[in-house]
């Protein structure tokens, strides 16, 4: 079991590489942890709800803080938590023809009264909750989430449960149940649930760093912080040998930190073992194209679309990487068009349209930039008044046109603003 103080570490190892604050639920909580509480306060705590705090959250609530940063939305603070009904969740959806579709749970039986964190957790494997017609096999007299603190919120009504009652007392469960899936232990204790949070953001954060780099900013030298979680990669592809997606994930590291051949194997293995999975294929294909070997790049798109696996934005990034190989081999109208296909399956992203259009001013087709922009403004305004996200878009224009050297280009969106 990992100490607090080693928690703090990897931590702080997390807070400097994810700047972006682009792990799940970092936006939340900002990597900021509450003020720590002391022996007094856990005392009360404990005399006042009749229980005692298992060792490893307690020596956090007493170190590091009491809430915060966490998995989901982050760590909520210290209090008794008294479930009194199961997560219902129903989504109402109406088509444009009027037709009515619902999902969702369904009913749940209802509970006799609210959990009591003082009394026994009465399960020690997973358990689906039950619908009003059914009896969960516990003691007549039991709540199914007696024994348990509410650890953190997962968002669509999912959630962590800390045991601190009952033979399962110290383990961390999930409760999926408000998707129709169960409630079953994930941690043997707080410290291990923790850590093990800590080393998937470190390479959720890593690999989203190094991607963003490699597809945006290829000339940037890679960051230290990155290419240590490799020692992350390593320590869990040991611990669970079947992981496929560590040669995924080794590929973009060795790739980011300009080895190519180590990169090449990893991303041929990644796709050896999950040939649907779209997100080797498409670093392979940037790889080939930072290496100019555009015959290569549309091999690995052709293989890739074969696939038909629906990933729209990896689809999108695949069109992308076919456009700026035919654009390099002197096929600007092929180009366009795979350009086209890209704008297509990711026809909201603003990005896409900008990319789209520069692409069509600089192959001679200033028309069709201008024709698809406004198709975009007409269609993707939403709430916002035409002119005025006319406006916006002229002016992302105004500034892309600026950084490609298009004076010309630049003086005629100008004059559209």
């Amino acid at each position: 079991m990992p100490t607090t103080e080693e928690l703090l570490a990897s931590l702080e190892q997390l807070r400097v590489l994810d700047t972006g604050l682009n792990v799940f639920g970092a936006q939340t909580h900002q990597y900021q942890l509450l003020p720590t509480l002391t022996e007094a306060d856990l005392a009360l705590f404990e005399r006042e709800n009749h229980l005692s705090l298992p060792r490893a959250y307690r020596d956090f609530l007493l170190k590091a803080g009491n809430g915060g940063v966490g998995p989901g939305y982050g760590l909520k603070p210290l209090e008794a938590w008294h479930c009194d009904s199961f997560s219902q969740v129903t989504s109402v959806v109406t088509t444009k023809s009027g037709d009515r579709f619902e999902a969702g749970t369904g009913a749940r039986a209802e509970l006799a009264r609210p959990s009591d964190p003082a009394k026994p957790y009465p399960f020690t494997e997973p358990w689906d909750a039950p619908r009003p017609d059914e009896v969960l096999p516990i003691p007549a007299d039991s709540h199914p989430f007696d024994g348990c603190l509410y650890l953190a919120d997962l968002g669509c009504g999912y959630g962590y449960l800390l045991v601190v009652t009952g033979e399962a007392a110290g383990q961390v469960w999930v409760d999926y149940t408000a998707g129709d899936g169960q409630v079953s232990q994930v941690a043997a204790d707080f410290a291990t649930w923790y850590q093990t949070w800590l080393e998937e953001s470190l390479i959720d954060a890593a690999e989203k760093e190094a991607f963003n780099l490699l597809w945006f900013t290829p000339n940037d030298e890679p960051r230290p912080e990155v290419l240590q979680v490799m020692e992350s990669v390593e320590r869990l592809s040991a611990q669970y040998p079947d992981w496929n997606g560590q040669y995924y994930l080794r590929g973009v590291l060795k790739m980011y930190d300009h080895e190519v051949d180590p990169a090449l194997e990893n991303f041929a293995r990644a796709m050896e073992l999950s040939p649907q999975d779209m997100r080797p294929r498409v670093m392979l294909g940037r790889l080939y194209s930072l290496l100019n070997q555009d015959d290569n790049v549309l091999a690995v798109v052709e293989q890739a679309l074969a696939q038909n696996v629906v990933d729209v934005p990896n689809i999108s990034k695949l069109h992308w990487l076919r456009a700026g190989a035919l654009l390099r081999r002197g096929q600007p109208a092929a180009a366009l068009e795979a350009a086209a296909q890209a704008r297509s399956e990711q026809f909201y992203v603003f990005a896409n349209q900008i990319d789209y259009a520069l692409l069509a001013i600089r192959v001679g087709q200033p028309a069709r930039a201008e024709a698809a922009l406004e198709e975009f403004i007409q269609q993707a305004h939403g709430d916002q008044p035409v002119k005025e996200f006319r406006r916006e878009v002229y002016q992302v224009m105004v500034e892309a046109c600026t950084a490609w050297n298009l004076p010309e280009v630049v003086a005629q969106y100008q004059s559209k603003l």
